[in-house]
């Protein structure tokens, strides 16, 4: 599915590599509640080794919303990620598996409580 995108301040000139993503669990909250749309943009592969913060990565059958916890691409090929709830884990995903790297840059949309 799609959503529309509306770009806020200089995010126009990005619009072409901007995404809408739907958090769906617990495992980033409190920084991201379930049900949170987030506005997120596409990092070039080349780039990969540079990403930071939370992200939206997409490796094998996976769409996942986790925070780079090490990244280690440039030396051992891997990225750790990690939830901000404490109740859950890490995942080390090797550098093969990932298909795409999106920066989350903001919550559009969420609940209120």
């Amino acid at each position: 599915d799609k959503y529309p995108l509306v770009p806020f301040g200089n995010e126009s000139s990005d619009a072409k590599s901007l995404r809408i993503f739907e958090v769906d669990g617990d495992s980033m909250y409190p920084t991201i509640p379930s049900g949170a749309l987030i506005l997120a943009k596409e990092i070039p592969e080349k780039s990969w080794h540079y990403a930071e913060g939370v992200v939206v990565a997409v490796y094998d059958t996976f769409v996942v919303v986790k925070r780079i916890v090490k990244n280690d691409l440039l030396l051992n090929n891997i990225l750790v990620l990690g939830s901000d709830n404490k109740d859950y884990g890490q995942i080390s995903v090797p550098q093969s598996d990932l298909r795409a790297l999106y920066k989350a840059k903001r919550i559009i949309s969420s609940t209120i409580r």
